[in-house]
């Protein structure tokens, strides 16, 4: 009877021996691999959420520009040679255009002033209407609707065809929000009000002048001489 007892004692003790150290191992052992790290890890505060969201990175230009050598770049107007090799598709010189595209026309027409003052009227107004999306009220819509026609306009009276449109509809539109944007705006303007559409008047000439003063001046632009 008494060996009985002192072996169930015994055992008991064992047991709990047992689950002391077991308990023990596991506090020492869990937090380099416990859940609380898995939770901790993927716990992000809602103010560095914000935070990342608005840190965009810089977004490298889908244009397809050619890199040229540096005797080639050399050869160029001056104009030319003052912008960045590798520009990005934002406006980082606040002329209200994408350095990217700015950089593709100058590539295209280094010498005609004309028709780099075409292009950029064409690719600004495509631009404009990619971004707003259709989001703006009627007033604006009916802007974008004229400043498209005139564009329009004048890109065709320069003497640029309907194949050389689409080239640079495909280029200002480096995305699909891009593309989705512009189709959006074009079925905005079914709900525009008759007299409104009407009141889009097109002048003969549709060209923007001011377009074409600053591309002329940028042609006869020369950097000054540094004194030495």
């Amino acid at each position: 009877m008494k060996f009985f007892k002192f072996l169930i004692v015994g055992f008991t003790l064992a047991i709990g021996i047992i689950v002391a150290i077991f308990g023990i191992k596991t506090e020492d052992d869990t937090p380099a691999t416990g859940k609380s790290e898995t939770i901790d890890a993927i716990n992000i505060s809602p103010e560095t959420e914000q935070n990342e969201m608005q840190r965009e990175p810089e977004v490298v230009a889908k244009v397809h520009i050619p890199i040229l050598s540096e005797r080639e770049r050399a050869a160029m107007p001056p104009f030319i040679q003052a912008m960045p090799v590798k520009p990005f598709n934002r406006d980082s010189n606040h002329n209200w255009f994408r350095d990217d595209l700015e950089l593709y026309i100058a590539y295209k027409f280094p010498y005609s002033p004309k028709s780099r003052a075409a292009y950029t009227q064409m690719a600004k107004i495509l631009d404009r209407m990619g971004t707003d999306s259709g989001q703006t009220q009627t007033p604006r819509q009916v802007t974008l609707w004229k400043e498209e026609q005139l564009a329009l306009k004048c890109f065709y009276d320069t003497g640029f065809t309907d194949d050389e449109l689409e080239e640079l509809k495909r280029i200002v539109f480096d995305s699909e929000h891009m593309r989705e944007g512009y189709q959006m705006v074009i079925d905005k303007r079914q709900e525009i009000p008759a007299n409104l559409a009407k009141s889009i008047v097109i002048p003969e000439d549709a060209c923007d002048p001011i377009l074409w003063e600053n591309e002329v001046t940028l042609q006869e632009w020369k950097p000054e001489k540094t004194i030495k």
